[in-house]
């Protein structure tokens, strides 16, 4: 019996160890793309990408424009890595988004509709959320 309770909790344990990560994964794309459409919110004005994550929640150009309404953490941050990895346009300005986890994702295919690239990434760190803009056609 102690056996049969035994792989009873450890099964548990994985399940719910799955669906705690699948979920922290499901508001992983939810922030990164709130972060991509604030980031093209903030290019749509001027042409300019932001300097720093906080222009997103108060936009310096227009202080009463806020792209964001808060500051989303990494989900997966931990004591060593707790901001979200950044990359920057020819201009120095913010483009992308990812998180700095190391960790391999559960989740390596069907992603939605403009996220296709995420599928097969080795870590989080590979799920970057980036805006590129169109360019004109002269």
């Amino acid at each position: 019996a102690a056996v049969i309770l035994g792989i009873f909790a450890e099964t548990a344990h994985q399940l719910t160890w799955r669906v705690l990560r699948q979920d922290r994964e499901a508001e992983l794309l939810f922030r990164g793309m709130a972060y991509r459409r604030a980031i093209e919110n903030y290019y749509r004005v001027d042409g300019s990408f932001p300097q720093k994550l906080e222009d997103l929640a108060s936009d310096p150009r227009l202080p009463s424009r806020r792209h964001l309404r808060s500051l989303y953490p990494d989900p997966f941050a931990t004591d060593e890595q707790k901001d979200w990895l950044v990359f920057r346009a020819a201009d120095g300005g913010i483009r992308a988004v990812a998180s700095s986890s190391r960790e391999k994702p559960i989740k390596q295919a069907n992603f939605p509709a403009g996220l296709e690239k995420l599928a097969g990434a080795a870590s989080y760190r590979d799920w970057v959320f980036e805006f590129i803009p169109e360019l004109k056609h002269q």
